[in-house]
């Protein structure tokens, strides 16, 4: 116990180190952006405000209540910042605590991922990106074509790149996935820890480092940085009306953690997912084209128990094909023969249940965001096992509506 405890004070009085800053920020938060580096990026020149009509929330709170889940009771429960509903690009419902409002920065974690994909979407609408099946190697030049050239830009927007880094234990001091994200050099990290585990398009395995590749494959592609790309192409177009800050590394070339570091205001956010509503327009122009954007919900062919296809998600239905097949003749019993399709619900999700939900059929975009997932509490609880399930719950309010 001593030691732990020795550990413990030389880990305080040298805390520039990173296996420090591991140990005293091991839970990252929605105030990450107050412990990183930050690249700002600042309001569009021309924001756009949604209509706002907020006036029947009994309404929109009994579409989000059920009898295992009221909810305020989940609202209190799972921690939540912010939850806002809207219908047809108006503002219908709002809900905030602990001082939050629809302007105040939150860090939403990996929704930063499903951002990178908007950017890719974009090269590729614009002709400066030919094809998704372009190898990696193509453009990252510090990766050696031996080794990583059948992995392609698809690869890793799927995450079947088939790529890991040397150890993913979370308390891992040295090589862990803590290394990665607190440590003060992305880019050396992610060359120091790479490393091939399995061949690229045969697994599926969510991975940080397959979009922080994509950062240094997109900059390659637009000949721009990262940040510029986002405030231009993104933050601008959506006619943001608030800044957003960026989590970078501590080089002096502040590299962005494009897998987990855009921090931005619920409002601003939701400008995000209105670009896949509205056809891949926004108030100041196209992002990406209708073509793409189908493309997000053609997951027909992908292994049915994920339901992911660019860093995006969908919720997943389970449809009767056959109820009457015999599998024993003597005693007439008989089975149910079903199969798992698209929910018809796209999303975006990050780290504690940040959330970007869309339900086209009706038009519906919710947004959460707060520092807990699970109703239940368990911080640990394997996400396999979890009882309460954001886009179920949110999924059955849209149905409802």
């Amino acid at each position: 116990m001593n030691r732990f405890f020795t550990y413990l004070l030389v880990a305080f009085l040298f805390g520039a180190c990173t296996p420090s800053r591991i140990i005293f920020r091991l839970l990252p938060d929605t105030k990450d952006y107050k412990k990183f580096p930050t690249h700002t990026i600042e309001p569009s020149k021309k924001p756009y405000h949604y209509k706002i009509n907020i006036e029947d929330k009994a309404k929109w709170e009994s579409l989000f209540s059920t009898s295992d889940y009221q909810f305020n009771k989940v609202f209190r429960k799972t921690k939540t910042n912010a939850f806002l509903v809207f219908h047809a690009d108006t503002l219908v419902y709002e809900k905030y605590r602990r001082g939050y409002s629809r302007d105040k920065i939150q860090t939403v974690f990996s929704i930063s991922k499903s951002v990178v994909t908007l950017l890719i979407m974009n090269s590729l609408m614009n002709g400066k990106l030919q094809s998704l099946d372009e190898p990696i190697t193509q453009f990252i030049d510090w990766l050696p074509d031996s080794t990583y050239g059948n992995i392609t830009l698809n690869h890793l927007l799927n995450m079947q790149s088939g790529l890991t880094i040397q150890s993913m234990k979370p308390f891992d001091l040295k090589q862990g996935p803590g290394v990665f994200y607190y440590g003060p050099d992305a880019t050396a990290s992610l060359k120091k820890m790479l490393k091939v585990e399995y061949a690229p398009g045969t697994v599926f395995k969510y991975r940080d480092i397959n979009v922080q590749l994509l950062l240094h494959a997109i900059e390659a592609i637009e000949k721009q940085s990262f940040i510029s790309l986002f405030n231009e192409l993104i933050w601008d177009k959506i006619g943001a009306e608030n800044k957003a800050l960026w989590i970078a590394d501590r080089t002096d070339a502040k590299v962005p953690y494009a897998y987990s570091g855009l921090s931005c205001s619920p409002i601003d956010l939701a400008k995000i997912g209105s670009i896949l509503l509205n056809q891949g327009y926004t108030c100041n122009g196209q992002i990406c084209s209708q073509k793409l954007l189908d493309s997000l919900s053609d997951v027909s062919n992908l292994n049915p128990q994920l339901f992911q296809k660019w860093l995006w998600w969908h919720s997943v239905d389970t449809e009767i094909v056959s109820d009457s097949l015999i599998c024993n003749k003597e005693k007439g019993a008989h089975y149910f023969v079903w199969k798992e399709v698209p929910a018809m619900d796209i999303y975006a999700e990050g780290f504690r249940g940040q959330f970007i939900y869309l339900y086209p059929p009706k038009q519906l975009m919710i947004i959460r965001t707060g520092n807990q997932y699970d109703y239940h509490n368990p911080l640990f609880r394997d996400p396999k096992k979890r009882k309460f399930k954001w886009p179920k719950y949110m999924l059955d309010a849209c149905r409802k509506y």
